[in-house]
Formats: structure tokens, sequence, C-alpha cells
């Protein structure tokens, strides 16, 4: 519906975080839409216990034990706060990577325009967001992914494992996993434009510009 209302015809896909699944969804779901996909620092498949116990108990894992969705949305407050200010507590455990990205003025004053946006209704959308992902993938079958999938991420990601992306890699047809070392969370970002202009290439459409 976006693509439509925006007059795409076809895209490459890119989630970052819990936002990995949205992007293998389009792919799987819309095949003739999506040109590739681009997983980065992506939680992958919740039916993966493993890689489901990797994640922080009071941002993931509290939320989908709560009982009902307002047990979820109170346990989700009471860690990222209501307006996700609680979230800031994660530069204690980012490395050197990432906190260049939160030390860079104008990177530091977009994340936190960001940030502001993702909690305009409160801890409703992180909420839903983590019991939609809490079951695993159920309403999409990666199997049925055809085209390109690059799994990006950074081998000091400290909120997301680098073993989900090797799971991910695994469950996908031919997907490709590409480990950067050094880099976390947020730094891996910079790697997205890159890897894009890689996929293109390598599916034949070098000379696709991807937007910004």
């Amino acid at each position: 519906a976006v693509l439509d209302h925006l007059e795409v015809d076809r895209v490459v896909a890119v989630g970052h975080s819990t936002g990995g699944a949205y992007a293998l969804a389009v792919a799987a779901l819309a095949p003739d839409r999506v040109l590739g996909v681009v997983p980065c620092a992506a939680v992958t498949d919740m039916a993966d216990a493993a890689c489901r116990a990797t994640l922080s108990r009071p941002h993931a894992l509290d939320v989908w034990d709560a009982p009902d969705r307002p047990a979820a949305m109170a346990a989700a407050a009471a860690s990222h706060g209501t307006d996700g200010s609680g979230l800031r507590a994660i530069v204690g455990v980012l490395p050197p990577s990432d906190l260049a990205k939160f030390t860079d003025p104008e990177r530091l004053a977009e994340m936190t325009t960001e940030l502001a946006e993702g909690f305009t209704f409160g801890v409703v959308g992180y909420t839903d967001d983590r019991i939609a992902d809490g079951g695993g993938w159920v309403d999409f079958d990666v199997s049925s992914i055809a085209c390109p999938v690059f799994v990006l991420h950074g081998t000091a990601d400290p909120i997301c494992d680098p073993c989900h992306a090797r799971h991910t890699a695994e469950i996908v047809p031919g997907a490709e996993l590409l480990l950067r070392e050094g880099q976390g969370h947020f730094s891996i970002l910079d790697d997205v434009i890159p890897t894009i202009v890689d996929l293109l290439a390598g599916a034949g459409l070098s000379q696709s510009r991807p937007a910004p």
C-alpha cells in the first residue's frame, strides 16, 4: 500500500533491529515488489529459543512474558518510560563504534527526534511490536523468499547478539551473512547503503541508484 501510494514499483527492503522481520515479510508476501532485502542488526525469528534468550529481559523478555496486553504495556513502560527516555541507559553498554554516533551532534539530534516520534503515543507501539514478534515468524514464510538477502550485522552489537544474524542467514534460502568486525547496533547503519549497492550489482542492477 505504501509503495502504491508513493508510485514506486520495486524496492530493496531494509529493516533495522526489530524491523528486519518486516523487510523479510514484504519479500515473502510481495515478491514481485522486492529486489532484495537487507536485515540490519536485526532480531531473528523468535521461535529460536537460543537467540530469544540473548535479548534484554526488561526490554523484551518481560514484555513477552506478560500475561496480557495491559501487563505487557506496564512492563514496557517500566523499562522505557512512557516517552522512551529509559532507553538512554543503553549508552552504558554500547561499544566504541556506537558511542561515536552518540557523540556526533548531528546524529544525536536525529536519534533524539526519532526516539520522540517513536513514543508519540507512549509505549503502545513498542508493546504491540513486541507482541507481534514474540510468537515468531508465523504469518510469513521466509523459505519462499527468492530475491537476494544480505544479512548485515556488527560483531560488537550488545543489543542484538550476532547469533540472530547467523540464524536468519541459515533459514532464508541463499542468504549471505555479512558480519562487520567491531560494528555495533547503530554504527552498522553506515554500511547499509554500500550493502544495497553491492546487492543491486550482484543482481545485475548496478545502474540502479538506491534512494537515500
